[in-house]
């Protein structure tokens, strides 16, 4: 008899086709366990006697600390199949494969893992991947569910949702997409917390997600601290709408490094959200908007017309940030630079626009790092952005020829709008440098004994108007 937390094992059963197995329920006491390494005659024979029970509409995990495993084999099974209650766990590896209608992972730590070449989990509708409160069965809190794609594994989905569908505050369901040839493909959305925060997706080391929708961050404030990663040379996430936060939800974050890419037909960063580039790249065909109060920051590559009405902040710090097509900058937006040396991208910040113009408007800030305020020259001259294709407009903090003070008030550069020798493109730099004046602690306190007297003098004075009235 299946007893809470023995193993059912699909392994190397012979078939003709991949529906000859129909559907089972893997309800706690009621069959017994297959175990695939005690001999091929009894793993057979356990097989075909499950295989050919009255089949169920789901397929399910009522025990706790179960682990199902299909290996080298195809199961289609007729209905929704979950993973679900306290720490169960499937495993698709050696090429096996199974079909559903829906997929749940939707316990309290429990988990999916599918590895290896050939290996595939087909969901037809739909996939998530968080506790749901009527299939967690198990009491007290409950905690994230995770789904691993690795070493050339695939999972398929009309949809996907990273979330938890439950009253209690839960945090930390995860997706990790990781390996050559891993793939996560969706036919429609993917959205990572649209309810809860926390969640998380990484995509690493060549593995690759496919979607037509997705989402980082739902409508209200408490679903925000979502973040996707895509990380390592030929990692990629590839989307049609992409929107990083949505509505009041904050820390919403993409990060792209390492030689991965983000490629979208559209992008939004909204407020209080960010999309960090640390040598990624990002690919947005149609336009990429930034809002309000975004973040748009660091070093690697941005081909997309950029529409900024939020921070721009090129390198991580220092680095160099390049944008293929226009930039165009709002009224409410920023542009941030660091200095921490004399060269560009390295010792400073440096932005590159370049097949497009750039449109300047908003504030520029500019601040010290490294302790470069202490080194800096009077002579340096720093050229922080660039543009190929034209610029034009100003900021209004900072018009040509005037002095910009620096963020921590240590003191001022010379802001110059340069046009090329052609009247083709122009470059902005920053150059003589002059510290703020410190007072002289006397003449702090010449000034302090000033501004007693004078209020003394106004008090009296208010005193005797008070008397002749």
């Amino acid at each position: 008899m299946m007893r809470t937390g023995d193993p059912l094992q699909v392994v190397g059963v012979a078939r003709t086709g991949r529906d000859n197995l129909k559907a089972f329920s893997l309800r706690e006491l009621d069959h017994p366990t297959i175990h695939p390494r005690h001999g091929g005659v009894v793993l057979l024979v356990a097989a075909m006697v499950v295989a050919w029970l009255t089949p169920v509409v789901h397929a399910q995990f009522t025990a706790n600390y179960q682990t199902n495993v299909i290996s080298g084999v195809n199961v289609n099974w007729n209905g929704d199949y979950w993973v679900g209650n306290l720490s169960c766990a499937l495993h698709v590896d050696d090429g096996g494969e199974l079909s559903d209608n829906s997929g749940y992972v939707a316990g309290s730590n429990s988990s999916a893992v599918v590895t290896g070449s050939g290996s595939v989990w087909s969901n037809g509708v739909n996939l998530v991947v968080g506790p749901m409160l009527f299939q967690t069965g198990c009491s007290g809190s409950v905690v994230g569910d995770s789904l691993v794609i690795s070493n050339g594994g695939a999972v398929v989905d009309g949809s996907a949702d990273v979330d938890a569908f439950v009253s209690v505050y839960v945090t930390g369901n995860n997706v990790v997409v990781t390996g050559a040839g891993s793939v996560w493909s969706n036919q429609a959305t993917v959205s990572v917390g649209d309810y809860t925060p926390g969640n998380s997706v990484v995509v690493s080391d060549g593995g690759q997600v496919f979607a037509n929708w997705t989402s980082v961050g739902g409508p209200v404030y408490y679903t925000g601290n979502n973040s996707v990663v895509v990380t390592g040379p030929g990692s990629a996430w590839m989307t049609g709408i992409a929107m990083i936060g949505e509505g009041s939800s904050s820390g919403n974050t993409l990060v792209i490094s390492n030689g991965g890419m983000v490629a979208a037909s559209s992008m939004t960063i909204q407020g209080s959200n960010s999309v960090t580039l640390s040598g990624g790249t990002l690919v947005v065909s149609n336009n990429l908007f930034t809002y309000a109060g975004s973040l748009l920051q660091g070093s690697g590559t941005i081909r997309a017309n950029t529409d900024l009405a939020g921070v721009l902040s090129p390198g991580n710090s220092p680095g160099a940030l390049t944008n293929f097509g226009n930039l165009t900058l709002r009224r409410t937006a920023v542009l941030q630079f660091e200095l921490g040396g004399t060269s560009q991208g390295t010792g400073y910040d440096f932005l590159f626009v370049t097949n497009g113009v750039l449109t300047l408007n908003g504030l520029l800030e500019v601040g010290f790092i490294n302790g470069f305020a202490t080194n800096v020259l009077q002579s340096d001259i720093f050229t922080v952005l660039a543009a190929s294709g034209g610029m034009t407009g100003g900021f209004a903090d900072a018009l040509n020829g005037e002095r910009l003070m620096t963020e921590g008030g240590e003191g001022s550069f010379l802001v110059n709008y340069n046009q090329n020798c052609n009247n083709i493109g122009g470059y902005l730099t920053l150059s003589d440098y002059m510290a703020a004046e410190v007072p002289e602690p006397g003449t702090v306190c010449l000034c302090v004994v000033g501004l007693g007297c004078l209020g003394l003098a106004r008090r009296r004075q208010g005193h005797r108007i008070g008397v002749d009235t």
